[in-house]
């Protein structure tokens, strides 16, 4: 990539022209470059399954620029100032969220699991389910001790497994099970 800084006759423009791209930064700074040559040959499985997420990603994106509460989580949670909505929403939904550590607590009373889930936007819900009796899935209630990450165990509960699921505002999803308190 060249730097154009003394040819007046390319000042100005930006696009493609022939076999180059002219790029002008905010500053003024112009860049020449070739123009990037299409592979030949067939595309591995795993680079068209990225090419795949990228391009739902950017669809994910221009949906988010036109939704006004897309709009203000995106504003509020990017941690770069300089990232627009767009890019903030891209990398949201590239962005996986992770169930880090997922700890027992015991005490006389109760027992509590602590959720500890990363994203690299955030987190807008943990979800802890049971297998009841019935057979049917119970929902455990969060906030205890005004900790949205904290779940308390019913008795009826402490024999079966829980499974935690969380999720990011695109919809990725990452769960764990846990069992044998």
């Amino acid at each position: 990539m060249a730097v154009n800084k003394k040819n007046a006759l390319l000042k100005g423009f930006v696009g493609k022209v022939g076999g180059y791209v002219l790029k002008e930064l905010p500053n003024g700074t112009q860049y020449i470059a070739k123009l990037p040559e299409k592979k030949k040959g067939k595309i591995p499985k795993n680079q068209k399954a990225e090419n795949d997420d990228f391009s739902n990603g950017v669809t994910y994106a221009k949906q988010a620029r036109l939704c006004p509460e897309a709009i203000a989580y995106y504003t509020k949670k990017r941690k770069k100032k300089n990232i627009s909505v767009f890019h903030a929403a891209v990398s949201d939904y590239r962005g996986k969220p992770q169930i880090v550590k997922v700890e027992v607590i015991p005490n006389d009373e109760r027992v509590c699991l602590d959720v500890m889930a990363v994203d690299n936007v955030g987190i807008t819900e943990i979800k802890a389910e049971y297998m009841g009796c019935d057979g049917k899935p119970h929902s455990l209630l969060p906030n205890v001790e005004n900790r949205p990450n904290r779940f308390e165990i019913p008795k009826e509960a402490i024999a079966s497994a829980v499974t935690i699921t969380v999720k990011d505002r695109p919809g990725n999803v990452d769960s764990c099970v846990v069992e044998g308190w």
